[in-house]
């Protein structure tokens, strides 16, 4: 990534006038150990087929970002790549890997910018039964509008709409498979109080997305997504969320309504570590054992609660470690469902910017 920094530059430079641009970049990597409790995500009584089944596990993660600002345009490129390898026989079929790129290239009108996006995500796993594989594709390209304003000093609005083409490939079970359009819109207001560096920032956020799916087997359906976020940033971070997704079929028995309310709070403590504490309340309301095709490897369609902790060190290091707890509801009309991650990890990041020089 760092390379690359120098190798696109020249070809995006002419574009962009007689300005000059500010390219900025990122590299990390963390790797780390695991322990997960139910690493094939199983129901406690076996009722999917299996048991849940425990073992100890690597994770592997990079990524590299690249930002560029000329005059007159912007450029954004993240590649991600990762996985999970198991080391017991009883949960070889587990281990993943994920390729994650996302990238948007448009034009800089004032204070307004017209995108291009393409977003890609497909993970890679081992041999397992369909009720235990999470292997899934999607991709995602159209364009995007931005904008933003100030309002005053020390205030800010920003927000964007993105008109975009999505497929979604679920590969244990092509049922669940769907291509159709996809529009989205987020809005955002900063405000700030107090001292202009020592003060208090908060953040006020709304989105909503709509899909129109169209499924293989003939089958079609809406999904609807709304959310508002608040956060507060001062001597701690506090943020609360609440986001609601409903997916109107065609065929009754598979229409569902999940809402999710999130917070999380995340503060500094003697000994210069950092921590953080998130939880996720899910809420389904569907016909009884519905399945839900997860969208990402880590997403269990759950409620959850993260403890993570995390040192920094010099020379960009940082270590963590890390609990989640993945638990099922009554209202969720399945047998009991938990799940345990615990993590330790050592991570690595590298920044390189160049900026204008000043006027």
């Amino acid at each position: 990534m760092l390379a690359l920094l120098g190798a696109i530059a020249p070809l995006i430079g002419p574009l962009s006038g007689p300005c000059p641009a500010a390219v900025a970049g990122v590299v990390s990597a963390d790797v780390g150990a695991e322990y997960d409790s139910n690493a094939n995500r199983a129901l406690t009584d076996g009722s999917l087929g299996a048991y849940p089944q425990a073992g100890p596990l690597v994770r592997l993660l990079g990524s590299g970002t690249l930002k560029y600002a000329g005059e007159r345009q912007r450029l954004s490129l993240q590649l991600i790549s990762g996985g999970k390898l198991f080391l017991l026989p009883n949960v070889w079929d587990q281990s993943i890997g994920v390729v994650q790129l996302n990238y948007e290239h448009g034009a800089q009108l004032g204070r307004t910018r017209l995108a291009g996006i393409v977003d890609y995500y497909e993970s890679f796993q081992a041999p397992a039964p369909p009720t235990f594989s999470r292997d899934l594709r999607s991709l995602g390209a159209g364009g995007r509008l931005l904008g933003s304003r100030p309002l005053g000093e020390r205030h800010s609005l920003d927000g964007a709409l993105d008109l975009t083409a999505l497929l979604f490939f679920y590969k244990p079970s092509p049922v669940y498979s769907f291509l159709g359009p996809s529009a989205s819109a987020r809005v955002n207001t900063r405000l700030h109080a107090g001292d202009p560096d020592l003060g208090h920032d908060f953040d006020l956020g709304a989105s909503a997305r709509i899909d129109y799916r169209s499924y293989m087997s003939a089958r079609e359906a809406v999904y609807l997504q709304g959310g508002v976020t608040a956060a507060w940033q001062g001597p701690v971070l506090l943020q609360l969320g609440y986001m609601a997704q409903i997916h109107l079929a065609n065929i009754a028995e598979e229409s569902y309504q999940r809402h999710l309310v999130l917070a999380k709070l995340a503060f500094r403590i003697p000994g210069d570590l950092y921590l953080t504490l998130k939880g996720q309340l899910s809420l389904i309301q569907s016909v009884p054992g519905l399945y839900i095709p997860v969208s990402s490897i880590d997403d269990d369609t759950r409620s959850l609660a993260i403890f993570d902790l995390e040192r920094p060190l010099p020379r960009g290091f940082a270590l963590s470690v890390r609990y989640t707890g993945y638990f099922g509801l009554p209202t969720d009309y399945t047998a009991a469902y938990e799940r345990h991650t615990v993590y330790l990890g050592l991570s690595y990041t590298v920044k390189r910017s160049k900026k204008p020089p000043a006027p």
